[in-house]
């Protein structure tokens, strides 16, 4: 099996994406946790804004860090469709020169 020239990009575009997909569930993670935090704790306002915050600053950091993960990603995605394309144009232009001009 031959080896892609850009076979290192794939490789850590997969596993970025994977990444990704983790963040989702993540997600639906803390808004369950602000959700029941929020219904349950809701006469406490002290304690509530101060778990808020903290629930709120893991959701924004979340939010950034999936949004530089999915950037990565596409770039290494788009890096590695750049890379296949340019070996296809150049294979089919060396097969096109090497046919005998009566074909």
């Amino acid at each position: 099996i031959q080896r892609m020239e850009g076979q290192s990009t794939h490789d850590s575009g997969i596993v970025l994406a994977l990444c990704s997909g983790v963040s989702y569930p993540l997600y639906m993670y803390f808004w369950g946790k602000q959700i029941d935090h929020t219904i349950d704790d809701f006469f406490i306002l002290s304690s509530t804004l101060d778990k808020s915050l903290r629930l709120f600053m893991s959701f924004i950091g979340l939010a950034i860090g999936s949004f530089l993960i999915n950037g990565v990603v596409f770039a290494l995605w788009k890096l590695l469709s750049e890379r296949i394309a340019y070996q296809f144009r150049v294979r089919y232009l060396s097969a096109f020169v090497k046919r005998t001009i009566g074909w």
